[in-house]
């Protein structure tokens, strides 16, 4: 099993390749790493996390990325690593935080690989296919490019419906 520190470092050295990658891409959209990123780190069912991705029950979600999400395949637990920008932090409700990318990994995972299961940058959408161990391949290839993208609710522990 992929330990707690274990898979938020490997979810952080991800986000970050994945980043400089995109980078020129990226730059061109507007939607560049923040200046000072900050990474919350959990784990969750799969379902609930997939569930979370609900039209009208996340704000600022858009319709294609929740597609993208809910169409997946989890294991039964995943890990789920988000970025979001430093000023965010300063809101003073926990609903007002907004992710800017996240990357989900199987558990059971090693935390010498950079394999992940979903990988979300802002206007990209990735899925890491069984077998592949390489991450640069992966990054050439998006499963989508979508449009509307903006930063959106966080999934919160504890506080989301049944």
């Amino acid at each position: 099993m992929l330990r707690p520190q274990e898979a938020a470092q490997k979810g952080k050295e991800i986000l970050m390749r994945a980043y400089s990658f995109h980078d020129s891409l990226l730059g061109k959209l507007d939607k560049r790493m923040p200046t000072i990123p900050i990474y919350r780190t959990y784990f969750v069912a799969s379902n609930k996390f997939r569930r979370h991705f609900t039209i009208g029950k996340v704000r600022d979600l858009s319709p294609e990325l929740a597609h993208w999400y809910r169409g997946s395949i989890y294991p039964r637990f995943v890990w789920v690593i988000e970025l979001c920008a430093l000023e965010d932090r300063a809101l003073k409700q926990p609903e007002d935080l907004r992710i800017i990318a996240d990357v989900t990994i199987d558990p059971t995972s090693s935390p010498y690989s950079l394999d992940f299961v979903t990988l979300h940058l802002p206007h990209l959408f990735f899925r890491m296919p069984p077998g592949v161990t390489t991450i640069n391949s992966v990054l050439y290839n998006p499963v989508a490019f979508i449009l509307d993208d903006e930063p959106y609710q966080p999934f919160l522990l504890g506080l989301e419906s049944a």
